[in-house]
């Protein structure tokens, strides 16, 4: 049942789950768009940390300390913060999520 309400977008299954849980719950929407947006994050965090396992498994440690690094006020540091390193990571590897290669005018979301 629940599948037949996705040809409706992201807007049909925010009603669908709006409706499912208004009796349960009280304020549904909100309710219902931060599980959404927590189950994103957490997705998210996971693949990071496996993205930046990878990395770090791929190159040295030299390598990757030169490689992974930046500079601020003439010191060099190396990047600590998943986010960052799968961030460079993926930009050095030429795979780019859709959202940071494209710009707003040339994405096509069905």
């Amino acid at each position: 049942m629940g599948a037949l309400k996705f040809h409706r977008g992201i807007e049909g299954m925010v009603d669908y789950l709006t409706s499912r849980a208004s009796a349960r719950l009280g304020s549904p929407k909100l309710t219902i768009m931060t599980g959404i947006s927590d189950a994103l994050r957490r997705a998210r965090k996971i693949r990071n940390r496996n993205d930046a396992a990878k990395a770090r498994e791929e190159y040295d440690t030299d390598e990757f300390n030169e490689l992974f690094s930046y500079k601020k006020q003439g010191k060099k540091y190396v990047m600590k913060r998943e986010q960052d390193i799968v961030r460079f990571y993926q930009k050095v590897r030429d795979n780019q999520a859709y959202w940071e290669r494209a710009s707003e005018d040339e994405i096509e979301i069905d």
